[in-house]
């Protein structure tokens, strides 16, 4: 379980770090990164650490979102060029996604490959598929080296944070398409709805899932 914590933390300050880098070195003005989940445990101005080695968010100077100083426009993400745009928010899953294949080879694509199916898959069957993706998971990461488990994990937080859903990174870089090529007023607000509700049904049914296993283990 240690190494699979520490798989975790490692595999969000590389992607959220990834992310911070690159936009920067772009233009984009970085304005935090906090890593974790919950309770702030040490913070500077930029970069905060919370109590939970579970994801993270890197927030950029952003036009519709913050306040703009007058000349620093062309800081602000969602005026620097598409290109841009699209590296900075796509650039941890892939530095993720050439970690997990450098320690894995193939198996590290299979298991990028795999996610979608598993997280769906599970999330419709909390009580049977979930429970079986979680007890070989659980005994994989009991028997492999911590270079095995950490490729598996980059893969699956690679692919997860590509899914077009709301909060993660896909869905951000559909976003920034739609406002560039001129058809995001054609998406309705339903819609964005939709896509939360399916993403906060995901999350509870492998909460549901993962508060089953341990309580049976």
């Amino acid at each position: 379980m240690l190494n699979l914590l520490l798989a975790g933390a490692l595999v969000a300050f590389i992607h959220l770090g990834t992310m911070a880098v690159v936009g920067s070195a772009l233009g984009a003005q970085l304005l935090s990164v906090a890593f974790g989940a919950g309770p702030t445990l040490w913070r500077t101005p930029r970069f905060h650490l919370r109590a939970l080695p579970i994801g993270g968010a890197v927030r950029f100077l952003h036009s519709v979102d913050d306040p703009v100083p007058e000349g620093a426009e062309h800081r602000a993400l969602d005026r620097r060029p598409l290109l841009a745009q699209l590296a900075t928010l796509l650039s941890g899953c892939a530095v993720l996604l050439a970690l997990a294949v450098g320690l894995l080879g193939a198996g590290g694509i299979a298991a990028f490959l795999a996610l979608p199916a598993q997280l769906f898959g599970g999330a419709i069957s909390p009580f049977g598929d979930a429970q079986a993706l979680l007890h070989q998971a659980a005994v994989g990461v009991q028997a492999a080296p911590f270079s095995a488990v950490l490729g598996v994990v980059a893969a699956k937080v690679a692919a997860l944070n590509l899914l077009p859903l709301q909060l993660l990174n896909g869905g951000a870089a559909l976003a920034v398409l739609g406002r560039r090529l001129g058809v995001a007023g054609l998406w309705p607000a339903a819609a964005t709805h939709a896509l939360f509700c399916v993403w906060a049904a995901l999350a509870l049914a492998w909460f549901l899932a993962l508060g089953t296993y341990v309580i049976s283990a």
